[in-house]
């Protein structure tokens, strides 16, 4: 994880300080954070019709589905709203009771999520669940992951949810074709980086739920395991590993 460059954020609160950028806002782990964000979604999509990250999908689905007079769907898809917020809810109270001063909080983060996933995809645990249970704990574990990792070189993307690097990729391209400066450019192409990862991740998250069932959800635990295992060495080195506040 090295070539760490600095680069201005997107508004003066948001400017990174002096020194290394830690490793949980850099590109190349955004990228890796949205292959698991679309795997989960792709999954939770396929098998059970709910989105597990792009909550927006579900509340507009709110709508249609009270429009149509589908309480059961309505139920379900309303389920996996709180679910997503319950895991906002213990993100937040995790970091704040479970962070110890000096010490990285994002290997312990990365860990539990990736357990979590490495259990529920298992078939004796996950296979015996109905699939809303486990689209349930999906989404949970996705408002865990989205609060936690949310920057990247204090430029704001969702890592769980695509609408926000739609627009900031072409907002970003526009202003380097039509007032050209690299920053704008560069910025343009790590969430188009971060929505190539969406895409692969909903790819394979469609395919495992077709193939795999309940364990691809491994694959998401893999890539989370990983991230642990470097976040891990990082902060043993004492390099910066958690996003900035």
């Amino acid at each position: 994880m090295a070539g760490r460059t600095q680069s201005p954020g997107d508004d003066p609160a948001r400017s990174p300080a002096a020194g290394r950028e830690p490793l949980m806002e850099l590109p190349v782990v955004a990228f890796f954070l949205a292959i698991a964000a679309g795997t989960m979604d792709g999954f939770t999509f396929f098998s059970a019709g709910t989105f597990s990250t792009v909550q927006s999908g579900n509340v507009i689905q709110l709508g249609f589905w009270l429009a149509e007079s589908d309480w059961q769907k309505l139920l379900d898809v309303g389920l996996s709203v709180i679910a997503f917020g319950a895991g906002v809810t213990s993100m937040v109270l995790f970091r704040n009771f479970f962070r110890e001063p000096g010490a990285a909080i994002s290997p312990r983060i990365l860990l539990l999520e990736g357990a979590a996933f490495l259990v529920v995809g298992m078939p004796f645990i996950g296979g015996n669940m109905d699939v809303l249970i486990v689209a349930y704990i999906v989404a949970f574990l996705a408002g865990f992951q989205g609060t936690a990792f949310h920057k990247t070189a204090g430029m704001t993307y969702g890592n769980v949810g695509a609408t926000l690097n739609v627009q900031r990729a072409f907002d970003y391209l526009a202003r380097a074709i039509f007032r050209f400066r690299q920053d704008n450019l560069d910025r343009s192409g790590i969430y188009f980086l971060i929505l190539l990862g969406f895409a692969a991740g909903g790819l394979i998250g469609g395919l495992g739920a077709s193939h795999l069932n309940q364990r691809t959800l491994w694959i998401p635990a893999i890539v989370l395991g990983v991230l642990a295992v470097i976040a891990s060495r990082e902060s043993s080195e004492r390099e910066p590993v958690d996003p900035r506040p």
